[in-house]
């Protein structure tokens, strides 16, 4: 996420924030975990159920 986008939330210490991130996971033919990168989609409203599609599904 660009430092400028952050800075631009107005964020202050002691009040939560959520985020809806998108975690991408590099496996070998194992299935074991090479990296795991964290990308940055929106911020959330906190309201927001886990593994809700863009097209209001739960998969």
């Amino acid at each position: 996420m660009d430092p400028e986008a952050l800075i631009g939330m107005h964020l202050e210490l002691g009040v939560n924030v959520s985020f809806v991130v998108e975690v991408l996971r590099k496996t070998d033919r194992l299935g074991r975990v090479h990296s795991t990168k964290y990308r940055f989609l929106r911020a959330s409203d906190g309201q927001e159920r886990l593994f809700e599609h863009g097209d209001g599904s739960i998969r």
